[in-house]
């Protein structure tokens, strides 16, 4: 458990442990924070007031404030979650998944970080039986749970659009 009582891995906590000479850095992330109850957080109206991490928008600020800083000329892309199997569904601090969609799109645009928006442009849905029983079952019981791409999920739904995005935008 980290100091704040949260169990998930925090990414901006541990970023100085990314290696330096990566060819590409690709970041995901915030339904582990949605569920567990993370604040949402506010972005901030600037590139160096501090950022509270605490909060999904803090995080991710700055996650990309260092990544922009250190891995100078290093293709960065942000990877937005399919629909789960409950993208309505409020957590405690009031917000669902497509509000954490649409707060994940407003900082990468601030910090002009593409980004792969799975969520509203892949087709893949956690709250369709047939697709979670084909493409969303590797959870430790490998039963469909909506939520963990398979190895075919990834192949159909995330590598030929990630690999689009980085030819596009980034190894030109």
């Amino acid at each position: 458990s980290y100091e704040d009582g949260q169990t998930s891995h925090v990414i901006s906590r541990s970023l100085t442990s990314l290696p330096a000479n990566a060819d590409v850095y690709v970041f995901s992330g915030g339904l582990n924070d949605m569920w567990d109850n993370r604040p949402l957080g506010t972005l901030t109206s600037d590139y160096t007031t501090a950022v509270d991490d605490t909060t999904v928008i803090g995080a991710l600020e700055q996650i990309f404030r260092y990544a922009l800083t250190n891995f100078l000329g290093k293709p960065i892309i942000f990877v937005i979650t399919q629909k789960i199997a409950l993208p309505y569904n409020n957590n405690s601090q009031g917000y669902n998944q497509f509000d954490l969609c649409d707060a994940i799109i407003s900082v990468c645009k601030k910090y002009s970080i593409p980004y792969y928006d799975a969520f509203n442009e892949s087709g893949l849905n956690g709250w369709n039986e047939e697709q979670a029983e084909a493409y969303l079952n590797a959870n430790q019981s490998q039963t469909a749970d909506g939520t963990h791409p398979n190895r075919d999920g990834y192949l159909k739904y995330y590598v030929p659009q990630i690999i689009e995005l980085l030819n596009k935008n980034l190894l030109k």
